[in-house]
């Protein structure tokens, strides 16, 4: 899961339309190139799904939707290694949307939690016609 600093990685669920939401958020932002994974069309491997867990700094098992399944319990009763090969091959248990940045990632609570980070970096190109004024002196 290579990621460059200027690079998000938008892991999400395309039958969520606030995900999708989310995912048209994220590839509106000026300084972010946006990769996606949807997971109901593209794999990840236990390796990825690992990585992923230690880039949130979470536990494997964390990884894992807790809503609406039945037999969640015995699920989390398996040894890290099955329960990776599990949510790989069950990938719509996966908690998402997920932002995966160069240097860490985060699960994103909502689909405008996106653009803060973009908000937090971006630079005002906007000039008063005091600056402008400053410049022709200067």
């Amino acid at each position: 899961m290579k990621v460059s600093e200027k690079e998000i990685l938008f892991i999400y669920d395309s039958s969520d339309i606030q995900q999708r939401e989310g995912l048209a958020y994220a590839k509106s932002l000026r300084h972010f190139e946006v990769k996606e994974i949807d997971i109901r069309k593209d794999k990840l491997t236990q390796l990825q799904l690992s990585n992923l867990a230690t880039r949130l700094n979470v536990s494997n098992k964390a990884l894992m939707r807790t809503d609406n399944e039945s037999h969640f319990g015995d699920v989390m009763d398996l040894d890290e290694h099955d329960f990776l090969d599990y949510l790989s091959a069950n990938l719509y248990m996966l908690k998402t949307p997920i932002a995966v940045y160069h240097d860490h990632a985060k699960f994103i609570g909502s689909q405008y939690e996106i653009i803060k980070k973009d908000s937090i970096n971006s630079t005002s190109n906007v000039q008063t016609s005091r600056t402008m004024k400053q410049r022709e002196e200067g």
